[in-house]
C-alpha cells in the first residue's frame, strides 16, 4: 500500500511538472483578470494546488473513492466466506487426525493447504486488480485536470504550480485548489472504477 501511495504522489508530481513545462518558464509577477468571480492578483510566478483535496473533494475524485471502498468491501466479503469454510475444515481435520487412515488424512491436509494457497493468490490478485482499476480512473481524472490547471496558470500569469504538501509558508491568493475543483466538477462529475476491464 505504501508503494501505491508513493507512486500516486510521483504521478501527481509529473503532472505538475509537465504543466509547468508546457507553460514555458516563470514569467514576471503580474496581476491578471479572470472570468472567475474569485480570481485574485498573483503575487509571484508560482501557484499552489492541493492534489489530496482534489481527490477527496471533487465530484469525480469522490466517486472514485466511494466505488473503491464499495468494491473493496465486496471483495473482502467474498474472501471472508472462503476463510470461514477453511477455518471450519481446519477444525474438522484436527478432530480427524487420530481417527482417519494416515494416507487419507494426508490427502485431506494436502487439499486443505492447496485451498489456503489459492485463497492467498486470489486475495493478492483482487488487491492488484482493484489498485489498477482505481489507478486508471485517477489517470482519467488527471487528464481532465491538466487542462484546467494550465488554464489557471495562463490566466494568472504563473509559470510554476506546486503541490501544497511541498509548501511550508505561502502568501494569500496563491492557492487555486477551490477554483480547480469548481472547474473540474463542471467538466466531469463521475469516473467509473471498472474491475471487469482488467486483463486476466
Amino acid at each position: 500500500m505504501r508503494i501505491g501511495v508513493l507512486r500516486g504522489a510521483f504521478c501527481w508530481g509529473l503532472t505538475l511538472l509537465c504543466i509547468a513545462l508546457c507553460c514555458g518558464g516563470v514569467p514576471q509577477a503580474k496581476a491578471q483578470s479572470s472570468d472567475s468571480d474569485d480570481a485574485k492578483p498573483v503575487l509571484s510566478g508560482v501557484l499552489i494546488v492541493s492534489m489530496d483535496r482534489i481527490l477527496r473533494e471533487s465530484a469525480a475524485g469522490g466517486s472514485v473513492q466511494e466505488q473503491a471502498e464499495s468494491l473493496r468491501e465486496r471483495l473482502r466479503a467474498s474472501l471472508d466466506d472462503r476463510r470461514k469454510k477453511l477455518r471450519d475444515e481446519e477444525r474438522e481435520l484436527a478432530k480427524l487426525r487420530d481417527t482417519m487412515e494416515r494416507d487419507a488424512f494426508d490427502e485431506r491436509v494436502a487439499d486443505f493447504e492447496a485451498q489456503v494457497r489459492e485463497l492467498r493468490r486470489d486475495e493478492q490478485g483482487d488487491s492488484g486488480r482493484l489498485q489498477r482499476a482505481v489507478g486508471l480512473a485517477r489517470a482519467q481524472l488527471r487528464e481532465q485536470l491538466a487542462g484546467i490547471l494550465v488554464q489557471l496558470m495562463t490566466e494568472r500569469g504563473a509559470g510554476v504550480m506546486i503541490d501544497k504538501k511541498q509548501v511550508l509558508v505561502s502568501a494569500n491568493g496563491l492557492d487555486v485548489t477551490d477554483e480547480a475543483i469548481k472547474r473540474l466538477d463542471a467538466v466531469v462529475s463521475r469516473l467509473e472504477v471498472n474491475l471487469t476491464s482488467e486483463p486476466e
